[in-house]
This record gives C-alpha cells, sequence and structure tokens, in this order.
C-alpha cells in the first residue's frame, strides 16, 4: 500500500481488504521465524516451548501485524481504566463497546489506506517520513539476504564434498 501514491485508489484497496479479511492479519515475518527457529530446537531436543501453541498467526488489526497487542483502551496515566469506564459510561456498557468498536474499525481503516493529500502537510510538519517503512523493509530485506548467504556458505563447508586435506569426513 506504501507504494501508491494516490490515496483515492488506497482508500479503494483498504475497503476491499477490510470486506475480504474483516482486518484479518498475520503476524509479522520475524515472530512467524522466531517460532520456526523455537520449533524446530524443540523437535531436535525433544523439548516443548508451551508458549508457542498460545500463539496466533492469524489474529485482528495492525496491532497483531506488527507483533503487538492491538485494540484501544482508555488510560489514566499508566493505568488502563477501560473497564471502569465501561461500567461508568453514561449509555451503558453495551453503548460504549459499540463506540469502542467502532473507534478500532476508524483506526483500523485509517493505517491501511494512509493519509489523505489533506493530512500530508500536517503530518510532514510533524515530523512524518513516508519512507521510513519502505527503508526500514529494505534493511530487514537485505539483512535476510546477508544471512540466507552466510547459512548457504556454512552448509557448503560442512559437505563432505567440500572436505579438505588433512580433515575427517
Amino acid at each position: 500500500m506504501s507504494g501508491i501514491q494516490d490515496p483515492r485508489q488506497r482508500a479503494d484497496i483498504a475497503e476491499v481488504m477490510e470486506e475480504v479479511s474483516g482486518f484479518t492479519t498475520l503476524l509479522p515475518h520475524s515472530h512467524i521465524a522466531r517460532l520456526e527457529v523455537e520449533a524446530a530446537l524443540d523437535q531436535m531436543f525433544a523439548t516443548g516451548s508451551p508458549h508457542i501453541a498460545d500463539i496466533e498467526l492469524l489474529g485482528h488489526g495492525i496491532g497483531h501485524a506488527m507483533g503487538k497487542r492491538g485494540g484501544l483502551h482508555i488510560r489514566s496515566g499508566s493505568v488502563d481504566v477501560t473497564d471502569r469506564t465501561r461500567e461508568a459510561w453514561p449509555e451503558g456498557p453495551a453503548a460504549f463497546d459499540l463506540m469502542l468498536a467502532n473507534a478500532n474499525a476508524h483506526l483500523e481503516r485509517s493505517v491501511l489506506r494512509g493519509p489523505t493529500d489533506a493530512e500530508v502537510p500536517d503530518l510532514q510538519a510533524n515530523g512524518w517520513d513516508p519512507t521510513v517503512a519502505k527503508r526500514i523493509a529494505e534493511k530487514r530485506a537485505e539483512a535476510e539476504r546477508q544471512q540466507a548467504e552466510r547459512l548457504t556458505f556454512q552448509t557448503a563447508l560442512q559437505r563432505p564434498d567440500s572436505c579438505r586435506p588433512r580433515t575427517s569426513c
């Protein structure tokens, strides 16, 4: 989505994505890779990591896609007062739940579609740089390519056909 310059096109795609997925998201690659390594180690050493079974690969929203616990909460300082606020909501808990669900849906839509042309100047005035995510993704991809090269090299060194004189295979 970040490569699509036209805000209207991003909004249209975001609308289709919401309709198709309901904001269902996958854990980020970094978390999945860690889980795969832990599962391989568990299998190799006949151990068990009980927390692996508790991690949902599919979840809801941008928070989950970033490896964070998502959802809006009401805070007073460092204390979560969402439940207290829900119980004291003037129109009742059901109205609070609806308000919070609508706010969460609005947040998900806004993050997915990105800023409109009208929002960009204020965002940039506050330090927003739309190229940051792409640069981070490129750095991660390069790190993964380098890691793949290291693993390929180490695997080649361990093969019998790469044995050197005076070594046993």
